[in-house]
């Protein structure tokens, strides 16, 4: 039944698959950007990026340790020197991946209103009460729980300081 389940969310997110490995992966393993690792589940595929300071994509990666699209992850190669680093962050990624195969081609919209419901919200709330729009993210946060790590991150430790809400801006 499980096998069944998974390749039905393959065939919902098929769409936004193709899209993803057309426009995005195939394109990075062309300028060799990404290498193919292996497959961590049945329906994923995973790449490192073997991190080229000089090149476009690692400088959009400079805070990211991971990224997921429907049916692949992308991790930075320095994260393979720490085992215990790894596996997190696989186990995040893969999550995503899973939510994108339950949501199909509507992941994205619906992750992207999340952060934007939380940046909205944000605008009616004291400082000290704001929510950080990326760590806040229902998305995330499940990401980070299926990981095991810290899943209400406190202010002190959000990565662009205590009073920065959009990490994107």
């Amino acid at each position: 039944m499980k096998k069944f389940l998974e390749t039905l969310g393959f065939i919902w997110s098929l769409p936004a698959t193709i899209l993803c490995w057309l426009f995005y992966i195939l394109p990075l393993v062309l300028f060799k950007e990404v290498k193919y690792v292996g497959k961590p589940s049945t329906f994923v595929w995973e790449f490192s990026n073997p991190i080229n300071p000089a090149s476009w994509y690692d400088r959009l990666w400079a805070k990211w340790a991971g990224w997921s699209g429907p049916s692949v992850i992308v991790i930075h190669e320095d994260v393979y020197k720490n085992p215990r680093q790894l596996e997190i962050v696989r186990k995040h990624e893969l999550k995503h991946c899973e939510d994108q195969r339950k949501w199909g081609i509507l992941f994205y919209p619906a992750y992207f209103f999340a952060s934007v419901w939380i940046g909205f919200t944000n605008l009616f709330k004291k400082t000290e009460n704001k929510k950080h729009i990326y760590l806040f993210n229902p998305f995330e946060m499940a990401a980070r729980e299926a990981a095991g790590q810290l899943v209400d991150v406190p202010r002190e430790y959000w990565p662009d300081g205590p009073y920065d809400y959009n990490p994107w801006i």
